[in-house]
């Protein structure tokens, strides 16, 4: 009986193996529970853990630190949110995923909202203390990004989690992110009503009826997405909702 269970469990380890990975990249306030209702058939998926970035480091240094993550010797794609679909831009430049997915995020500066343009030629929110930032995070997100009472929660839950170094860190890599132009074969779906990324600055991507939290209420529809893409032919447009 031993013997049988032991080829069994062999078999589910061989299996799982051979199973090209998903790599799930967070946006800045979130982890791994952004992911939660997130399921795509016949992929193995695994959450990028964000250290505290390193004292000056860019978006493309930063991507470079989390390549260690990142086992190139399987078939692998990225999905990333937020600050975590900026990140998969500057990896998919270093290496050669077969799928790059984004949700709630930007392909580079240009599609950023101006403000950003702002605090990049008067950096003050250097003067503010990470926490602060994760304070400030709590208390806009009501009236930038309405949501349902549990998809707030949630929210809250991981932001204030976050380190305070890390916020303060990340916000400058993303007002001096420098990528002028999107890199080829990128698929994006955006949220009509999101206002953390204003749609309106966002080009070749498929818009939806959502917010900036889209991932975290309606992963359904965000399966259902994500696994016609990975199912379409190689070089075809993004799907519509």
């Amino acid at each position: 009986m031993r013997i049988v269970l032991l080829c069994i469990l062999l078999i589910a380890m061989q299996s799982n193996a051979q199973q090209p990975i998903i790599y799930l990249f967070p946006g800045q306030g979130a982890d791994h529970r952004a992911f939660k209702g997130i399921s795509i058939e016949g992929y193995e998926l695994k959450v990028i853990v964000y250290p505290v970035p390193k004292k000056g480091a860019s978006m493309r240094s930063y991507a470079e630190q989390l390549l260690e993550q990142v086992d190139t010797t399987r078939r692998y794609s990225f999905f990333g949110v937020s600050l975590g679909g900026m990140i998969c831009v500057e990896l998919s430049a270093m290496t050669d995923p077969d799928h790059v997915i984004l949700f709630s995020s930007a392909k580079c500066r240009e599609e950023l909202p101006k403000r950003y343009t702002f605090m990049r030629k008067l950096p003050l929110y250097r003067m503010f203390p990470g926490q602060s930032l994760i304070l400030g995070a709590v208390l806009a997100q009501p009236f930038f990004e309405p949501t349902n009472i549990q998809t707030m929660r949630l929210f809250w839950r991981m932001v204030t989690r976050k380190h305070p170094l890390f916020m303060k860190r990340a916000v400058r890599m993303v007002v001096t992110w420098d990528r002028e132009e999107a890199p080829d074969g990128i698929v994006h779906f955006h949220g009509k009503r999101d206002h953390t990324i204003p749609s309106k600055n966002i080009e070749n991507a498929t818009l939806l009826d959502g917010g900036h939290m889209i991932i975290l209420e309606k992963p359904e529809l965000v399966n259902e997405l994500i696994t016609r893409q990975l199912n379409a032919p190689t070089g075809a447009s993004p799907l519509s909702e």
